[in-house]
């Protein structure tokens, strides 16, 4: 089955977020810290690219995808794709294998994301697979999701893509799970992968000669990145990281290496 792939628009700054896992939060902080800069006219248009794992872990899954959705929505041209953790979600909701997929899901943060949904997790799992079914807002997520997403600068992926294969022929297994054959790869995929799935051991957006990694652990660091892709081709990334309680946000600069 041919992947869904999204064509970013090339005429407007594009911000990559990583890996919210239900920091809704520090999404939420992200996101007005994007459309203050939107209505002081920095970059306008805009768009808007989720790296995926929207849900899971963290405490609220159901309000970090509805910005999510919301967001994209303000911004035509945006878009989400699918993570890991919302490939096991649809598996449970609409897939047959609910077993294999349940246990994985609900042990890897999917009970948290279940109670944010207002489902109770201790429920059979086809009354579960029915309640978030009949939910809209899932509904309209699983509507919009995409495998992949492209513009003539980046590719942008959850979690990588598999070397010297054209994106065309991917796998949806490897875009949302592959970890050490992507990451350790020296190839040129003829455009800079950004992605997310894989926590930086810097704690910070790192930079490497073929890719760029944008998940900051924010469930367990309280630290979500974003990088802007400038119509100019510059880049810049920032940061909104929960300190106390509060979450502030800034530049931040990124770990290189090659």
């Amino acid at each position: 089955m041919s992947l869904k792939i999204a064509a970013i628009p090339n005429d407007r700054d594009v911000f990559a977020i990583g890996d919210v896992h239900g920091r809704a939060d520090l999404l939420e902080t992200m996101l007005g810290y994007i459309e203050m800069g939107v209505d002081r006219g920095i970059g306008d248009p805009i768009a808007i690219v989720f790296l995926g794992d929207l849900i899971d872990r963290g405490p609220d899954s159901r309000k970090a995808v509805e910005m999510a959705l919301t967001a994209i929505e303000r911004h035509p041209g945006s878009t989400i794709i699918m993570g890991n953790h919302e490939e096991f979600m649809h598996d449970v909701v609409w897939g047959s294998m609910l077993g294999p997929s349940w246990d994985p899901w609900y042990h890897e943060g999917g009970a948290k994301t279940l109670q944010s949904f207002g489902v109770e997790p201790r429920r059979p799992i086809p009354e579960i697979a029915e309640a978030l079914r009949r939910d809209e807002l899932v509904r309209r997520l699983f509507d919009t999701v995409v495998d992949l997403a492209v513009d003539d600068r980046c590719i942008y992926a959850h979690a990588g893509i598999r070397p010297h294969i054209p994106l065309d022929e991917q796998r949806g297994f490897d875009v949302r799970w592959i970890r050490d054959e992507f990451l350790f790869s020296r190839a040129d995929h003829g455009r800079i992968v950004v992605h997310g799935h894989t926590i930086t051991r810097s704690e910070l957006p790192e930079v490497r000669s073929s890719r760029i990694a944008l998940d900051t652990g924010s469930f367990a660091t309280g630290k979500l990145t974003t990088a802007r892709f400038g119509r100019d081709g510059s880049t810049h990334f920032f940061m909104a990281e929960a300190d106390a309680g509060r979450v502030r946000i800034g530049p931040v600069e990124p770990a290189l290496g090659a």
